[in-house]
């Protein structure tokens, strides 16, 4: 079958003249079916190519769309992350400027109970050491009166019944 032959068919075909394919001869016909269906193939298998390159164009596209949104979030947490840089540095120079003032603060407090310690005490001084008051008890409590006590060691019998109080 010539290339015209074909073409002619082709156009019989489908203009869906019935008459004129069946005046056609068998061979003809099955030649014409054969080619037909060569061509199909063929165009299907150049579809086929054609689809994969679209395919991987739209996987190329996808990936540099999916690469863009990554740059893109990328730049904003990288932003993110120097603003929160900032952010810490300021923090940390305000708190070591809080540090020296606590550090100021706690040497002018020891100063101050240095000073208050040095000082002499409101109210009446103490008379009575811890000697003198441990001696008191013992001698009371080896059988003796207050009088007799507070005779012993020259002090009224009051000042004997606040420190066997303590």
């Amino acid at each position: 079958m010539s290339t015209l032959d074909f073409y002619g068919t082709l156009q019989i075909a489908k203009a869906g003249n019935k008459d004129e394919l069946a005046a056609m001869s068998h061979d003809l016909l099955v030649e014409f079916a054969v080619r037909l269906s060569k061509r199909y193939e063929a165009e299907c298998g150049q579809y086929s190519k054609q689809m994969d390159v679209v395919e991987n164009l739209h996987r190329e596209l996808l990936h540099k769309a999916d690469m863009g949104e990554f740059t893109h979030r990328m730049r904003d947490m990288e932003r993110q992350l120097t603003e929160t840089e900032n952010e810490r540095d300021k923090l940390m120079s305000a708190n070591e400027a809080l540090e020296d003032d606590l550090h100021q603060l706690r040497i002018r407090v020891d100063e101050l109970e240095q000073k208050l310690a040095s000082e002499p005490k409101a109210g009446r001084p103490e008379v009575y050491d811890a000697d003198f008051r441990a001696r008191v008890k013992e001698y009371y409590n080896n059988g003796h009166t207050y009088r007799g006590t507070a005779n012993k060691f020259g002090i009224s019998t009051n000042t004997v019944g606040r420190i066997l109080k303590e």
